[in-house]
């Protein structure tokens, strides 16, 4: 049978899509599945500028879980009364403004730090917020041994905080437009080797 030009290029076609189809296969149970992200990313006015993230974490070893404190260094844009964070699946237990204790609500994913002074546009404020993250659905991963019997049995702890996934590992203002700098400190079992980037 003579096959033309089209033809053959259906064909072919129809070839190329089976053998993607093919290669194709559904994710491993295991496999990290994250919330889903928004498309496209409103800028939010929150009246303030987050200038820098002192980050510390405390690591047990033994289960998916981590203690932490996030202090922020934040510049206000306007004047405001209150700081809004992303704090999503997580247990707040503590905030502090300016060194003083503070007010707050969490609805599980919003965190809102009521100041106990209104801050003037162009001042700067400290806020600190002590909290808990167990077995986290996104943003901090972990992989323990006996888990999912991977990496010799070795422990990992990854984060991946791009493009609103730091929320769930500390509390923050997480969107792609707001930048800061940031320090992390991390206590970890003394068999546990630490790396990061930056300096």
């Amino acid at each position: 049978m003579k096959m033309t030009q089209p033809d053959a290029l259906r064909r072919g076609f129809a070839a190329l899509l089976l053998g993607a189809a093919g290669a194709c296969t559904l994710p491993a149970p295991i496999a990290v599945v994250d919330p889903p992200a928004p498309v496209r990313h409103e800028i939010e006015d929150r009246g303030y500028d987050a200038q820098h993230y002192r980050i510390t974490l405390s690591f047990p070893g033994l289960e998916p879980e981590c203690d932490g404190e996030v202090a922020l260094r934040l510049r206000a844009t306007r004047n405001i009364t209150q700081v809004l964070l992303d704090a999503s699946d997580m247990t707040i237990l503590s905030a502090v403004a300016d060194g003083s204790s503070a007010r707050f609500t969490h609805d599980g994913h919003a965190l809102t730090v009521f100041l106990p002074m209104p801050l003037p546009e162009g001042a700067e404020a400290e806020v600190r917020v002590a909290y808990r993250v167990s077995h986290p659905v996104a943003g901090l991963h972990f992989s323990l041994p006996g888990e999912f019997d991977v990496a010799g049995g070795v422990p990992q702890v990854f984060t991946q905080g791009e493009d609103i996934r730091a929320r769930y590992w500390f509390p923050c203002f997480d969107a792609p437009h707001d930048r800061a700098t940031h320090d992390l400190v991390a206590t970890v079992p003394l068999s546990w080797t630490t790396i990061g980037g930056g300096r």
